[in-house]
């Protein structure tokens, strides 16, 4: 029997955030900053890898055995 899964699992680890040209725009005409923009991100909203996230990582998962096999 599977065991009920309810904590979240928490990690620390350098990871590379790319901040796209079109965020910078946004971010560029008001009156925060990139700094602002980034402690929010990066500290205040936190990263969530959910189910959708799981899902997209599986379906890659599955791509790569099936070039790996041909």
């Amino acid at each position: 029997m599977a065991k009920q899964i309810t904590e979240n699992i928490k990690i620390k680890k350098e990871v590379e955030v790319i901040i796209t040209p079109q965020a910078q725009k946004i971010i560029a005409s008001s009156k925060y900053n990139m700094n602002d923009f980034k402690e929010w991100a990066l500290k205040d909203n936190k990263i969530s890898l959910g189910g959708n996230n799981a899902t997209l990582f599986l379906e890659v998962m599955y791509n790569q055995n099936v070039e790996v096999s041909k």
